[in-house]
């Protein structure tokens, strides 16, 4: 894995488990600080880019490795530690940024070739970090001095890195969108303070601002209210002429049946008050469906929406202080065929790539999988898992375009979309005075206007996805 083996008598990196936490802000870093000190082993010859490609296997790399001053190996092996040190624990939810800081160096009397480094590491949780800087320096020890691993090590770190979740679960953020705020606010150079578990104030005195997720302290409660209410907001919308999904409440099986009926499949089946992509089922085409789809959706509501489904494209307006800064083009989850593999042997290709494998590091669970919506998805189809689908083939394995729920996105350039679906979004964050939302549109066409097209707002979100 790193080239040539290397011959070593002892670990390149070992830590002095004694270590000390500044819950204030030091030594210049932004975040409260950890203070430990590393022995170092130098190593002639070790290659840091093919480290950093070794790690990469381990820890998926959200944020661009920043440019390392290497004035020595040792220092250069330190700069890595602690970049992938922050990185593991992020991947995990755990919002640790920032630079650290290293000390002189003091030599071994033992050993010509080492010295103790004291290192300052930016810290959240004193217990993570500590867990983090053991797994890291377990890794980098046989990184650095093996070839290959064989099957008893690279076990050893897979197990260290399952322990990992259960030991930062109790301290990482519960909202996906915090730490990219953090990030932001990170590369700006802007102080950010924990006030409470993924409540943060970013900046300081009149200026700073209050962020909960994508909740701001400029969010009224009462837009929030409208907008995680689906038929709330249908209504408010609707009332200013904006375009809203035919919909009826229903409050058992037969009156869901019984509204299908009357809307004329496909419905979508939804509860009223969720996010995410929670409990909605779009495209159901039998009655069958509409009574699984029913009696899952209850599960999160007393109010259960039967509308009508409407064809066209899924794009997410992100609007904010009225303006239009982001269009994503959404599409369901799903695999495009290659002529050679099979539908099973595609969807472990999508779990495999970074941003899966960083949201199953997460949540233990994959967004895209072969589950029982899939397989109705395929049976609908004629398809089975082990069906190989020509090359360019799209088959899709979700109902929804949620992220969340393995869909896919593009982003679009904000001025290639006619004025008037932009006017549409930000009038419809107005309509709930929100001053950050995501408008949900289905329509055919972007570059027409909604008016001159069959379109309608399915959704607005008072706490969008980043």
């Amino acid at each position: 894995m790193m080239g040539t083996p290397k011959m070593a008598t002892h670990p390149v990196l070992t830590l002095d488990t004694r270590y000390r936490k500044l819950p204030g802000m030091a030594y210049g870093l932004s975040q409260p600080v950890i203070m430990v000190k590393i022995h170092v082993t130098a190593l002639p010859g070790l290659d840091l880019p093919r480290l950093d490609a070794a790690l990469r296997s381990y820890v998926t790399e959200p944020y661009p490795i920043p440019a390392m001053v290497e004035v020595d190996a040792s220092r250069g092996l330190l700069e890595r530690l602690h970049y992938w040190h922050s990185a593991l624990q992020r991947e995990y939810g755990v919002p640790v940024f920032g630079v650290c800081r290293i000390g002189n160096p003091r030599p071994d009397p033992e050993d010509a070739r080492a010295a103790y480094y004291p290192l300052v590491l930016p810290c959240v949780h004193a217990r993570a970090s500590q867990a983090a800087l053991e797994w890291m320096i377990k890794s980098i020890n046989l990184l650095v001095t093996r070839d290959s691993l064989d099957q008893e090590e690279e076990d050893l770190l897979q197990e260290g890195l399952l322990a990992l979740r259960s030991a930062f679960e109790p301290v990482a953020l519960g909202s996906t969108n915090t730490i990219h705020f953090l990030a932001a606010a990170a590369q700006l150079g802007m102080q950010v303070t924990r006030l409470a578990p993924d409540l943060y104030l970013v900046g300081q005195g009149r200026f700073g601002r209050r962020l909960l997720s994508s909740i701001t302290d400029a969010t009224p409660a009462i837009g929030a209210r409208m907008a995680g209410n689906k038929l709330l907001s249908a209504q408010v919308l609707s009332q200013f002429g904006m375009p809203v999904p035919f919909h009826v409440v229903v409050e058992s099986e037969e009156q869901a049946v019984a509204a299908a009926g009357k809307i004329g499949y496909p419905v979508v089946v939804k509860p009223a008050g969720e996010e995410q992509g929670r409990g909605v089922f779009a495209g159901l085409r039998s009655e069958s469906s509409v009574r699984r789809a029913y009696n899952e959706a209850a599960r999160f509501t007393s109010a259960t929406m039967v509308e009508k489904h409407y064809h066209g494209e899924d794009f997410r307006f992100t609007v904010a202080h009225g303006q239009v800064v982001k269009i994503m083009h959404r599409k369901p989850g799903g695999v495009t065929g290659d002529g050679r593999s099979s539908i099973a042997a595609l969807v472990a290709e999508v779990q495999a790539t970074p941003e899966h494998v960083r949201s199953f590091r997460r949540q233990a669970k994959h967004r895209l999988d072969l589950d029982e919506e899939a397989v109705d998805l395929l049976q609908e189809l004629g398809l089975g898992a082990e069906s190989v689908p020509e090359a360019g083939l799209f088959v899709p394995l979700r109902r929804k375009s949620n992220i969340s729920t393995g869909g896919d996105y593009s982003i679009l350039p904000v001025e290639s979309v006619h004025p008037d679906n932009c006017e549409l979004a930000v009038d419809a964050a107005h309509a709930l005075g929100l001053d950050l939302a995501g408008i949900d549109i289905i329509m055919q066409d972007l570059t027409i206007s909604w008016r001159d097209t069959e379109s309608v707002i399915c959704e607005v979100n008072a706490q969008p996805q980043i």
